[in-house]
């Protein structure tokens, strides 16, 4: 969430760019103009990659103590903050989470909790072909193959160069990413933003739903894995503040994909809460995500009703 507020470091990490990107354009060679506003691009945030790492060190850390759960769920920032963790649960949603890391965290992790039997998957508007190794926020791979030693989903189309320095910066600010991974928690405090800001993650998310669905190889995946290891698997596709939702298509259109997955696949539940009337403007964090507070509390109350609580 703090992508949505200005801070200082980020707006000096801008003008870098603007200056690295400035003084390489003297450099006649494109491959060494682009080696290095690549590289240097990264290495002058380094408080971003920290702030990348922070949340995944503490879920590595935090899930060694968790192995006992019953139900583990899986996910973007939806995910993270559409169920507040309780006792019988894991909750492994990570900010930009694709369904290639939905997949590899429950392979890492089912095998390792003896008393699974529900996995709980959030999937968003942006799900059907999202790739996080492919957009802006790609060195949010970097920590997840340091901390969980998830591979790189395809190495190469990454940014090769770009990876290791954000792999040598998070492994020198180790000691920084772990004091501040101690004392993490979420905010649940509201975002204020406009309807230009508005629009454009909910253009951003179109333009990642109308994505070829290449991503949707791993839902079925988990949907086989899942069977095989008799956990059951629900998905929830959660609710949206009305100004976002007015921005789209309707649910039928953006979750058509889903729809026809999960009626292929019968053994799974589906659970749509994007249409959900009862969500309030006062129930959500910013126009996409949940409060804890309200919109989390309310979102379990009614998955509650379902098969959800079958554990």
């Amino acid at each position: 969430y703090d992508k949505y507020k200005p801070s200082w470091h980020k707006i000096g990490g801008i003008m870098s760019k603007i200056i690295i990107k400035l003084l390489s354009n003297l450099i006649p060679s494109k491959r060494i103009r682009h080696y290095i506003r690549e590289y240097f691009g990264l290495k002058l945030n380094t408080e971003q990659l920290i702030e990348y790492s922070i949340q995944p060190f503490f879920l590595k850390k935090h899930s060694e103590k968790k192995l006992f759960a019953q139900r583990l769920i899986l996910g973007s920032s939806h995910a993270m903050r559409g169920l507040a963790e309780q006792d019988k649960e894991l909750n492994l949603g990570t900010s930009s989470q694709d369904l290639y890391y939905s997949y590899q965290l429950y392979k890492l992790f089912a095998p390792q909790m003896c008393n699974l039997k529900q996995v709980v998957l959030f999937f968003s508007v942006f799900s059907n072909g999202f790739n996080l190794g492919k957009c802006s926020e790609y060195c949010r791979c970097v920590p997840l193959k340091l901390f969980f030693g998830i591979p790189y989903e395809n190495e190469k189309e990454l940014k090769k160069k770009a990876v290791k320095a954000a792999e040598k910066q998070i492994k020198q600010n180790i000691q920084i990413i772990s004091t501040q991974a101690n004392t993490f928690q979420h905010d649940d405090n509201y975002i204020d933003m406009s309807s230009e800001l508005v629009q454009y993650v909910a253009e951003k998310h179109k333009k990642h739903n109308k994505r070829q669905p290449h991503p949707l190889k791993y839902l079925k995946m988990l949907i086989e894995d899942s069977k095989k290891n008799g956990h059951t698997l629900i998905i929830v596709i959660p609710p949206y503040r009305n100004d976002y939702k007015s921005l789209l298509e309707s649910s039928d259109i953006l979750f058509a994909q889903i729809n026809n997955i999960v009626q292929n696949n019968p053994h799974i539940r589906l659970l749509n809460f994007y249409d959900d009337v009862d969500f309030e403007s006062r129930d959500f964090l910013d126009c996409d995500h949940l409060k804890f507070s309200t919109g989390a509390k309310k979102l379990r109350n009614k998955l509650n009703k379902t098969d959800f609580a079958k554990l």
